[in-house]
């Protein structure tokens, strides 16, 4: 998520197939549907994350309906169905020991869950780190280089809102502004408007 900005409720939806082309390499990019918007964006992956998903796919001999995102105890975990909250996002899934459903069909082995994801959030801070963390910790990463990677002429606020799907820049700027000291000063040593014409007013006046 640091590296695409997704949200956990559509990480965990993603299929092999939504990422790999005909040709067996990860896609550069792909439209989706956000779960809790509804409001379809374009995800980019780079690099990182294409070496990332390559590994996953690879090393767990992923078929091409298999959810990326396994656990690595929940082999004998299937996928049963979604939880939705009340504005229907999805928040968690439904896991099941059953192999085949009331049809008679294979079920595909679960994606992690919301808990086993925070749990690994949690471990972190045995390496350090501080502070309270979720899936949305990655989320929040993404957009502070997003914005501050100088990318974009019209504002890169704008450009992480866009890179995120909010329905307004101002959302944005709420919830993820995060501005520091050290981020206010440099913008103001930055600016130094009218410098030059005073170096040269004060020049003369000592000449």
């Amino acid at each position: 998520s640091s590296n695409c900005g997704l949200r956990y409720s559509d990480l965990v939806t993603l299929r092999v197939c939504d990422v790999l082309i005909p040709n067996g390499e990860i896609t550069d990019g792909f439209c989706l549907e956000e779960s809790k918007t509804s409001a379809l964006r374009s995800v980019y992956f780079n690099k990182a994350m294409k070496s990332v998903l390559k590994f996953i796919i690879n090393f767990k001999n992923l078929s091409a309906e298999s959810y990326l995102f396994l656990t690595d105890g929940n082999r004998k975990s299937y996928f049963k169905e979604w939880i939705y909250d009340d504005d229907g996002n999805i928040v968690d899934v439904v896991k099941t020991g059953e192999k085949y459903d009331e049809n008679g069909k294979e079920r595909q082995y679960a994606p992690v869950s919301c808990k086993q994801a925070s749990r690994w959030w949690a471990e972190l801070h045995d390496f350090g780190a501080d502070g309270k963390l979720s899936s949305h910790s990655a989320r929040n990463t993404f957009r502070y280089f997003i914005s501050t990677s100088g990318v974009s002429d019209e504002g890169d606020i704008a450009l992480a809102s866009q890179c995120m799907a909010h329905s307004s820049v101002a959302i944005t700027a709420k919830h993820y502004a995060n501005i520091t000291e050290s981020m206010k000063k440099r913008a103001a040593d930055t600016l130094n408007l009218g410098l030059e014409a005073l170096e040269r007013s004060l020049c003369s006046m000592l000449i």
